[in-house]
């Protein structure tokens, strides 16, 4: 698989994988929101997503979603041991995943948030476009 492909899958699935923290990360700061009557400005979502133990359960796909995008924006070329790893990781976490506290939360959201079912295909989509995928 050339460099380039490698690239656009890694962005695929990074892309997928941001769109799905964002709406769960969302949800989570308006159950906060609303459990303490207050509107959180920017610095406050921030260290909400930082420090709070109602979000410690994404910390997981945060590091994750690290990873996938320091692979992406590395300057040396994708190997395919990388290229793999990501694949696994990503596919391990949300997908084919055991019982862990994330993927129980995950689960527990994804037929009550809006779009999260939609963007959790996409994420399967973008897996199973590329080669080797596990995904089933």
């Amino acid at each position: 698989m050339s460099e380039h492909t490698k690239k656009q899958y890694i962005g695929d699935i990074s892309a997928a994988m941001a769109r799905i923290h964002k709406l769960l990360l969302e949800n989570e700061i308006e159950f906060i929101e609303i459990k303490n009557g207050i509107t959180l400005n920017a610095n406050d979502r921030l260290n909400v997503l930082l420090n709070a133990v109602e979000v410690a359960w994404l910390r997981e796909m945060s590091q994750l979603m690290a990873y996938v995008d320091e692979i992406y924006f590395q300057k040396e070329p994708i190997t395919d041991d990388q290229w793999q790893t990501v694949k696994t990781r990503v596919e391990d976490l949300l997908v084919n995943a055991k019982e862990t506290e994330f993927i129980k939360r995950y689960h527990k959201h994804l037929p009550v948030i809006p779009d999260l079912m939609r963007e959790h295909g996409l994420l399967k989509v973008a897996l199973q476009n590329t080669p080797h995928s596990t995904v089933q």
